[in-house]
């Protein structure tokens, strides 16, 4: 058995919730003059109280089924709501009201078929945060995008095709679904 040689340590504590660690041996004798440093973290107790649930704002929805060939600037509705904590999301519109100011993430996924094309933008309060491009040349193709940003109480967020060019269905169904979520980060 081979045995490898092990640094001595000087161990300093500081603040009761680290140590300086310094650490002499290989290093030192591989570069004369160094003394290597590191800082243990010990960990402090847990004590997570889980928020109220009148703080919880998230919402997730999807298309029951395939939307056939939106237009320009149409909004997409998915009426399909699996989670609504905070009743911001309106599945009669597609659209999403802040019920809290607050910093949000929003996502949402769109899946085509053969040959469709189409752009889907979020929209809060008239502009564009953010836009997901899909061309499914063959078989089914899905696109996915993500935003981060802040939302005052009653602002409108929803997703809708961008103006311009789209064609065919936006699909929905057991091959994958187009959908739309969003939370809001405390």
């Amino acid at each position: 058995m081979k045995r490898t040689h092990c640094p001595s340590q000087a161990v300093t504590k500081d603040s009761g919730n680290k140590a300086d660690i310094n650490l002499e041996g290989n290093s030192a004798r591989q570069h004369p003059g160094i003394i290597r440093k590191e800082r243990l973290l010990v960990p402090l107790p847990q004590t997570t109280t889980p928020l109220p649930k009148e703080n919880v704002i998230a919402f997730y929805a999807y298309m029951s089924g395939d939307f056939p060939n939106p237009g320009a600037s149409h909004t997409l509705i998915y009426d399909t709501v699996i989670t609504n904590e905070g009743n911001g999301y309106h599945s009669a519109t597609g659209s999403f009201i802040a019920p809290q100011t607050g910093f949000y993430v929003f996502s949402w996924t769109m899946r085509l078929a053969n040959g469709e094309y189409h752009r889907a933008e979020l929209v809060h309060n008239h502009k564009v945060m953010g836009v997901a491009y899909l061309y499914a040349p063959t078989g089914d193709h899905m696109v996915s995008d993500v935003v981060v940003f802040h939302v005052n109480q009653g602002d409108d967020v929803f997703v809708r095709t961008q103006t311009g060019a789209n064609n065919g269905d936006i699909e929905s169904g057991f091959g994958g679904r187009s959908s739309f979520t969003g939370w809001k980060l405390n």
